[in-house]
């Protein structure tokens, strides 16, 4: 399941050449869908809790990256995944060269509620932090 904006950067012009790229990466017996539409909204919540069908196993998150705009995408999705699931958030390192980039805060609130969160960090010689962030089963 992938969720872009139909406009955006990922799920705009290149929405053919994106789909058969996607595709690629599902095994033989699984479905992708491409959901066009806006994440945070109630309505998408609930198209990707139908496509389901029941819980998902993993989780990324990486799309809006305000603090308001992870949350929201967190609070909507991380029910989704079942009990033994995992949940992962991308660009969880403060960044200098990108301060517009406030996933840090929310993942260090997510840190504080689970002490078996585990982070991947990995600043790079541009001093361009990035990393990941991994929660086991749901919200």
């Amino acid at each position: 399941m992938s969720i872009d904006l139909p406009g955006g950067e990922f799920g705009g012009g290149y929405r053919a050449c994106r789909a058969t790229l996607y595709q690629a990466f599902r095994g033989p017996r699984q479905t992708l869908h491409l959901v066009r539409a806006d994440s945070h909204a109630e309505a998408t919540a609930a198209r990707v809790r139908e496509l389901l069908g029941g819980p998902a196993d993993f989780l990324f998150i990486d799309g809006d990256h305000t603090y308001a705009g992870v949350r929201r995408d967190y609070e909507l999705y991380a029910p989704l995944v079942g009990s033994d699931g995992w949940v992962a958030l991308h660009d969880i390192a403060p960044r200098a060269d990108a301060p517009e980039i406030e996933v840090w805060k929310f993942w260090a609130e997510l840190k504080l509620a689970d002490r078996q969160a585990l982070e991947w960090l990995d600043p790079s010689p541009e001093n361009r932090a990035i990393g990941i962030g991994l929660l086991h089963g749901r919200a």
